[in-house]
């Protein structure tokens, strides 16, 4: 199988880590060549309909928060389009930091180096 170029378009770089994290535990072999956006939703919001037409040539990943309302809402209300199948358009229920704490070992192990990184520089 042959590596797939995508374009990642997120809000910031925590979405960015995700969007890595989740196309690397993919079974296809994706290979970022580009990373647009961190510049929050509006950025996103506002390039959708380019990023969407861009897919026909080059697939690419949005990643964004649900904020509010219902997400195949927001990707009508963003779009007006059904996305190109090279669009892999997806909303973070309800925010993507709720995504990362839900990964509870993860998370755990991250709190608890953190814990004794803080408190070993107190002592």
């Amino acid at each position: 199988m042959s590596d797939i170029y995508i374009t990642l378009a997120v809000e910031d770089s925590l979405s960015e880590v995700v969007a890595r994290t989740i196309l690397r535990q993919s079974d296809k072999k994706y290979y970022v060549s580009n990373c647009l956006g961190k510049k929050g939703f509006g950025y996103l919001k506002s390039k959708i309909k380019a990023f969407n037409k861009a897919s026909q040539k080059l697939p690419f990943f949005v990643l964004t928060d649900q904020d509010n309302g219902c997400p195949p809402d927001k990707i009508d209300s963003w779009l007006g389009v059904i996305p190109h199948s090279n669009l892999i358009f997806r909303i973070a229920v309800m925010e993507i930091e709720s995504w990362v704490m839900a990964d509870r070992e993860a998370i755990a192990k991250y709190l608890s180096i953190l814990f004794q990184f803080w408190f070993f520089q107190k002592c």
